[in-house]
């Protein structure tokens, strides 16, 4: 069974302390799966835009492309989250990875990383695309 690549991972960002730190507003931590109708920033936004499944029998793989939509109230609030979201993907590597019952992440490799404000507001956003490789157990 596969599982669940982006609940994974909103759970692993929140479970980051400087991931998570560069997005709590109060007692909220604005990590997301879609942009809710508030539009809260800043806000890291998790969405799976490719990547497939690899491997059958008793612990199957995913080579999941992620796209990460790291928000800010203003371009360097957006370049650090977008640093600290680089940084602990990269810290996943080969002797770091992050488990939950089920899956586990295994690594991380960044495909791109880039400036571009949203065309309709000019919110301040950095966006990062990563292949992440996790296991099901």
């Amino acid at each position: 069974m596969y599982a669940d690549i982006e609940g994974t991972l909103k759970l692993w960002a929140t479970a980051t302390a400087s991931i998570a730190s560069q997005v709590t507003a109060g007692s909220r931590t604005n990590i997301y799966l879609a942009m809710p109708a508030a539009s809260p920033l800043p806000a890291l936004i998790i969405q799976r835009v490719g990547g497939g499944l690899v491997g059958t029998g008793d612990l199957p793989g995913d080579m999941a492309r992620i796209s990460f939509d790291c928000w800010g109230t203003s371009r360097p609030q957006a370049l650090a989250l977008s640093q600290a979201l680089v940084t602990a993907l990269d810290d996943l590597g080969p002797a770091g990875g992050w488990s939950l019952p089920g899956i586990r992440l295994e690594t991380a490799e960044i495909a791109l990383w880039l400036w571009q404000a949203d065309t309709t507001t000019d919110a301040a956003r950095y966006i990062v695309d990563a292949r992440i490789w996790s296991v099901s157990a």
